[in-house]
């Protein structure tokens, strides 16, 4: 049998708010959305991590004409296969994360014709669980954005997702 024991939290999420949604009328309503998401989030994963995300809302930021919704983040590019397998490998912590990792193939499905990226959240994750993939857990810089669009009608509840005519954030 496995056991883990988990820390309360050992990821953290910081969440930064562009000005183009801190002038919003409905700022409370986007920061109670987020930080429910968030919460969620910091209780599924147990990495020791800080992850930087960045909120902006209509075309501010990273982002153009925003439909709906849009994300942005960055890759760390160059890794073998090897590197990666042996990053997941190394930082197992329960029965669904060995199976996982038993199921890679044990050679680069693609013959090392290609490096492997991930993005510098998943790197992070896996760097404070023990990988040496060469990045700084906790590391100050952006990770990522997240874009929402201001002409479209959201319900920011998490509590109440039924609300006719609008989009759950």
């Amino acid at each position: 049998m496995f056991m883990l024991s988990l820390p309360a939290t050992a990821l953290t999420i910081n969440v930064t708010y562009d000005s183009s949604v801190t002038n919003l009328g409905t700022l409370v309503q986007v920061q109670t959305a987020f930080d429910a998401a968030v919460q969620t989030i910091q209780n599924l994963y147990t990495n020791k991590c800080t992850l930087n995300l960045t909120v902006y809302s209509a075309n501010a930021g990273p982002f153009g004409n925003i439909g709906l919704g849009a994300s942005s983040f960055s890759y760390y590019p160059g890794y073998s296969y090897s590197d990666i397998r042996t990053a997941l490998t190394l930082t197992r912590t329960s029965a669904a994360d060995s199976n996982a990792v038993a199921s890679l193939p044990a050679g680069d499905p693609t013959g090392g014709a290609q490096g492997w990226g991930i993005t510098i959240a998943e790197a992070k994750a896996l760097e404070s669980a023990g990988a040496n993939l060469g990045v700084n857990a906790n590391d100050t810089g952006e990770d990522g954005a997240v874009g929402f669009a201001t002409g479209t009608a959201y319900t920011f509840d998490p509590n109440n997702r039924a609300v006719s005519m609008t989009t759950s954030v």
